[in-house]
């Protein structure tokens, strides 16, 4: 079973964490952090999914999000 990269501290996903944002969609808790190192996770912890892109300019951030929000547990 998968953990939320989100909240694994000892997994070093949100190691130098930026911004976090709770949200929820489509009725899901949606969980999204930005890095210094530009990663952006995206998890909805409820169904332990995860999702991981390196993000090198402001449309690689829209194109994640439009292509991640489309998920479906």
């Amino acid at each position: 079973m998968a953990v939320d990269y989100t909240s694994c501290v000892w997994c070093g996903w949100t190691k130098g964490e930026i911004w976090r944002r709770d949200q929820i969609v489509g009725g899901h808790k949606v969980v999204m952090v930005f890095t210094k190192s530009k990663s952006l996770i995206v998890s909805f912890p409820e169904d332990h999914a995860n999702f991981h892109a390196t993000i090198t300019s402001p449309a690689d951030t829209a194109d994640m999000l439009l292509m991640v929000l489309t998920y479906s547990p």
